[in-house]
């Protein structure tokens, strides 16, 4: 731009000394503009920082226009408008990508922008009992919050802290003990995402009987076997990778036996993925356990 500029000038002053040339005068020492041009230089250095701020600046504009607009269809009083703003929510987080994800993951650290904050506070806890009278939350919105948390939770560490301070965890086991198989199985799926990497969170899990509660749903042979099957590898996942997997492991061998449990983490291996390793391999054995 400062070289742009110096070219001009030196343009216009030799278009000045030949027109006053042509007319038999002396070109002035200087030379004066009929209009009064106002050039800004900046060096390359100032203007690759503006650019550069200008670009960020209207990035993190159109991030918080997304998530301010699908806030306010979340806390709509009618369902079809909160599944929206939820659909849309979990569509354009699946999509970031740098560096889009790096200011989306900034402004999750601010309360007014966090989502996760916002899903617990009107959509899986709402203060009051029946916050929407008029159209009361479906399944599907409480769907589409556990996946959006369970990615969130993944991606953002600051998400899982802020899921604990808001009494979430004790949410999500309400949630494992639904009527719906596909709630439940979404729920397990959210807590493995909180719990992970999470020392304070296992240990407000296990104080809240989440074990207990686990360990009678795959107990209970009426519960469908996809339920029972995640069960039984969230009781590995505990007993493999929280710091109070001996713990937890004594509390299942009072609920099991000691050979159950032995079984149940020789059965069952979070790590591999081969169809022998699963939650429903045990399953089979454990259930013919029980029948003989």
């Amino acid at each position: 731009l400062s070289s742009y500029a110096c070219k001009m000038k030196q343009w216009y002053q030799r278009r000045v000394r030949g027109a006053k040339k042509s007319k038999g005068q002396q070109p002035s020492s200087y030379s004066t503009y009929p209009l009064t041009v106002v050039v800004v230089c900046f060096n390359a250095q100032s203007m690759s920082l503006y650019s550069s701020w200008y670009y960020y600046s209207s990035l993190q504009r159109e991030v918080e226009f997304q998530l301010n607009t699908n806030f306010t269809l979340i806390k709509d009083r009618f369902s079809f408008c909160r599944v929206e703003g939820l659909t849309n929510l979990l569509k354009y987080v699946k999509a970031l990508q740098e560096p889009d994800l790096a200011i989306f993951l900034r402004l999750q650290d601010q309360d007014q922008n966090n989502i996760t904050r916002h899903l617990l506070a009107h959509i899986l806890d709402p203060p009051s009992s029946n916050p929407y009278p008029l159209s009361p939350v479906i399944l599907q919105e409480r769907l589409l919050s556990l996946s959006l948390i369970q990615g969130l939770c993944l991606m953002h560490p600051t998400s899982r802290a802020v899921l604990s301070a808001m009494h979430g965890i004790p949410v999500l086991v309400r949630l494992i003990e639904s009527s719906h198989v596909s709630e439940q199985i979404h729920s397990f799926n959210a807590l493995f995402s909180v719990l992970v990497d999470s020392e304070y969170n296992q240990q407000v899990f296990v104080d809240c009987k989440g074990v207990e509660i686990v360990g009678k749903m795959l107990k209970d042979r009426t519960i469908s076997t996809s339920v029972r099957a995640k069960c039984a590898e969230f009781l590995v996942f505990l007993i493999r990778y929280v710091p109070r997997g001996a713990e937890v492991r004594e509390r299942l061998v009072i609920m099991f036996s000691e050979k159950i449990v032995h079984q149940l983490t020789k059965s069952v291996r979070l790590d591999s993925g081969k169809e022998s390793y699963t939650g429903e391999n045990f399953l089979k054995s454990y259930d013919a356990d029980v029948v003989h």
